[in-house]
């Protein structure tokens, strides 16, 4: 790579970069293929809940309002009814692809998935206000139908499929018909996924504390300024980001997890923001890319971390591991892999280098290699995650481009839908604005999308 195009990749941030670059589109689309059968794995067990009583009965339906005018607008590429529905953040915010009807709907500016990675809440009527000024609205991946589920003034909202709703209002956070129990300055709340804890944290100078739902009972734990990741499956830790000192978000965070059975809070180091870049495996493993720095070509090696195991380093020297993905099951881990290379943007882009990058998976329990799932031809893989059934792979991929100069290349992010043997695969939708030079090697991958298979 030339000095002039490692300064600006190292020093300038990638919104400015695309300044830069001369926009060109790439256009072309290969046909659609059917999707065909594989084996599937177990699908896991429903966990019951201690706690049912939702905070309130939902039962005001609300209508999506008109999207925001944009020339990155999603653009879906055909029908896929055994897809279903998939709600993913974009340009200009959240966006649902129905499989069945080949359509991509905008929905609202701002939302996150829920913890069953089915549903999706977002905040209607928000303009350029914080999300107090929304209405906090349940979105069904599978059907699109939305449920407002908290009033405004809600600073954040949590969902687990027994409808149990908890709540963060002012400095007061209620959990289904319990509460409101005091937490001045609460920013973000999480439910346990048996509904009886929940953890409540602040972006300011406040701890993150564990609520038990039935006493009242607090234990605060970890470090001021920490930002949600999840529980594990089994409810037994909470994993969680506080900035890394000295370096930009954007280099990075420190991933730690509380152990609830021990009190332990482990640091296990530097991971890419944000949450989506983790995946916890059942029942409490968590799969996270580890290494500082922003660029996804180098110092990224793929780790699971569990309390009898500690951290174990997955990708092979020389490869990096990004974007992790648990199946439902627990029983197989994928990853985004590639060479570890210098940044050469003609060659990244052209798939080439480190820009070659397919989807590895690995046996969840001996971190051993299971094999490839390579994208389509003229593709890359950027993002993956399993459908609980075990017979699909939902990914996002970018087309390659063979350009003359970086400024010159433009290309798309798609979602494609695999065949869990990789041999069939169905393009689903373009899911935002063209990428070029100065892109970083990372987007809003599945992890961070509601799925309904």
């Amino acid at each position: 790579m030339q000095a002039p195009f490692r300064w600006l990749v190292r020093n300038v941030p990638p919104h400015v970069l695309a300044l830069i670059a001369v926009v060109a589109l790439v256009a072309g689309a290969s046909g659609l293929s059917t999707l065909a059968e594989a084996q599937p794995s177990p699908s896991p067990s429903p966990v019951a809940s201690t706690v049912a009583t939702p905070l309130a009965t939902p039962t005001a339906r609300v209508e999506s309002p008109a999207p925001p005018t944009s020339s990155a607008t999603p653009v879906a590429l055909g029908t896929a009814p055994d897809v279903g529905g998939v709600i993913f953040q974009a340009n200009a915010g959240v966006w649902r692809y129905d499989g069945a009807r080949g359509t991509v709907t905008w929905i609202a500016r701002y939302g996150r998935p829920t913890a069953d990675g089915a549903h999706y809440i977002v905040w209607l009527d928000l303009k350029e206000g914080t999300l107090t000024d929304g209405t906090p609205t349940l979105i069904d991946a599978a059907t699109g139908s939305m449920v407002a589920i908290a009033p405004k003034g809600a600073r954040d909202v949590d969902w687990i499929v027994t409808d149990l709703l908890g709540v963060s209002i002012g400095d007061t956070v209620s959990i289904g018909a319990r509460g409101p129990f005091s937490a001045p300055g609460a920013s973000w709340i999480r439910l346990s996924p048996d509904g009886g804890r929940a953890v409540v944290g602040s972006a300011g100078s406040a701890l993150p504390f564990v609520l038990d739902v039935h006493t009242g009972a607090r234990r605060m734990f970890g470090l001021p300024g920490a930002s949600a990741v999840g529980w594990s499956p089994d409810g037994r830790l909470f994993a969680y980001t506080v900035p890394n000192e000295g370096t930009a978000a954007r280099d990075g965070v420190r991933v730690r997890v509380f152990d609830l059975e021990t009190s332990r809070d482990v640091d296990l180091g530097v991971t890419l923001t944000p949450a989506w870049r983790m995946s916890w495996c059942a029942p409490h493993a968590l799969a996270f890319s580890n290494g500082p720095g922003r660029e996804t070509w180098q110092n990224k090696t793929l780790r699971v971390w569990s309390p009898e195991r500690g951290s174990d380093a997955i990708t092979e020297v020389g490869r990096v591991g990004l974007s992790p993905s648990c199946s439902g099951d627990g029983h197989t881990l994928y990853s985004i892999v590639a060479p570890e290379a210098a940044y050469d943007p003609l060659e990244f882009f052209a798939g080439s280098g480190a820009g070659a990058r397919a989807i590895e998976a690995y046996d969840a329990a001996d971190r051993s290699s299971l094999g490839f799932v390579e994208p389509r031809i003229g593709y890359a893989a950027e993002g993956v995650r399993a459908s609980l059934d075990g017979k699909l792979l939902l990914t996002v991929q970018r087309r390659t481009m063979i350009g003359v100069r970086p400024s010159d290349i433009h290309v798309s992010l798609e979602l494609v839908a695999v065949t869990i043997d990789g041999r069939q695969s169905t393009r689903l939708a373009r899911i935002g604005s063209d990428v070029g030079f100065g892109y970083y090697g990372s987007y809003t991958g599945p992890e961070d999308m509601a799925w309904s298979r």
